[in-house]
């Protein structure tokens, strides 16, 4: 084995080489022979072989500083490509925005709502031609709470009272998966939300399992792109507007069936119409507006998913706020009232005039929300 002087390379004893094939040092004279030759020769060699090995070393540290800028010029190269792909991302997304703003201005100038038929609805963009549609609930009065002699009533639902709610815009249905979906990529305001959600996969679905966190991290989100005030409903906004001037126990009349509703069938309720006691229960959520619209031309009120409401529990009406604002004092603050009923609860509980309850931080597969809008923010 034999080694070059200058960039230690080693060869074998087999291999015949004249110049070194790393640093191309000239391999010969061999340097066994080398104590032979004349004294000023071999100091010259000597001093050759010393400027070689200076110049390897050098031309090594010259290498290695290329190969780290190279590496560096690939790694900023690289980051301003992916900005650039960000920023292409970005202006996009803005042209987007400004195409379904247009469209929306175009459809609804000065943002006044569409009167189509019965129903003024808005529509908001939420880019990638996914929308809000936003019925106006006009103001008025109505009795809120459901009456002693209404079947299968219950304690929390009284005293009846009268209540008078100022005109407000609410959701035409509950929020879609496409909906929440399109809403939770909007910058963060408090906290995450999961994009992916829901166990009845659909996007025309009703959004399920959303705490009531999740509903006013939706709410906040959507405001701030907006420029509008969005939020939960109040019980009586949401029960004025489930009504639509009705006092039956069900905006369509005083029973339920599955052609109506999606909920879950209760043979031996006085709810039930008798008429379709052998209809089966569908046991998961329906795509939205599955069922007849209500005088107000909102759909779903009665089963799908339970719908999240901004007040918190009480558990009765004594006190209660008569000018349909959001009840938040002298209740019990460990819970909000969902409203509506499901595809998981039985007639009694799919009535206008029902109330339950759950800790704000539950999701469950039978609760979504809708959302509301005051009419002051046109």
């Amino acid at each position: 084995m034999c080694t070059c002087p200058v960039c230690q390379t080693e060869f074998t004893e087999g291999e015949i080489r004249k110049k070194c094939p790393v640093c191309d040092w000239d391999l010969t004279p061999d340097p066994p022979t080398m104590g032979q030759v004349p004294e000023p020769f071999r100091q010259k060699i000597q001093r050759t072989l010393e400027w070689a090995k200076n110049s390897w070393t050098k031309r090594q540290e010259l290498q290695s500083q290329v190969s780290q800028l190279q590496k560096q010029l690939e790694r900023e190269q690289t980051s301003a490509q992916t900005q650039l792909a960000e920023m292409q991302a970005q202006l996009a997304q803005a042209k987007q925005d400004e195409s379904d703003l247009q469209a929306q201005q175009e459809q609804f100038p000065s943002h006044q709502p569409l009167n189509s038929g019965k129903a003024k609805v808005f529509r908001e963009a939420l880019g990638e031609g996914i929308y809000l549609e936003m019925v106006l609930i006009p103001g008025g009065t109505f009795l809120m709470g459901s009456p002693e002699t209404e079947a299968e009533g219950h304690e929390h639902e009284s005293p009846q009272h009268e209540v008078r709610v100022a005109s407000f815009w609410i959701g035409k249905v509950a929020v879609t998966q496409k909906q929440w979906q399109a809403v939770a990529n909007f910058p963060q305001i408090s906290q995450a939300l999961k994009r992916d959600t829901s166990e009845f996969k659909g996007r025309n679905r009703p959004v399920e399992q959303v705490s009531w966190y999740d509903t006013v991290e939706f709410c906040a989100r959507l405001s701030r792109r907006t420029g509008r005030e969005y939020r939960l409903p109040s019980e009586a906004e949401w029960e004025f507007a489930c009504r639509a001037g009705k006092k039956t126990p069900f905006n369509f009349g005083e029973t339920i069936n599955p052609d109506l509703a999606n909920y879950l069938t209760d043979p031996d309720s006085k709810l039930t119409d008798s008429r379709t006691l052998s209809r089966q229960c569908r046991n998961q959520t329906t795509p939205v507006g599955s069922f007849q619209e209500n005088a107000f031309g909102l759909y779903d009120l009665h089963g799908n998913v339970c719908e999240w409401c901004a007040d918190i529990w009480h558990e009765n009406y004594h006190d209660a706020p008569c000018d349909g604002s959001v009840w938040k004092l002298n209740g019990d603050d460990k819970y909000r009232v969902l409203r509506g009923g499901s595809w998981h609860e039985f007639p009694k509980n799919c009535r206008c005039a029902s109330r339950l309850k759950a800790r704000p931080g539950d999701r469950r597969n039978d609760v979504g929300f809708r959302i509301v809008l005051s009419s002051s923010s046109f």
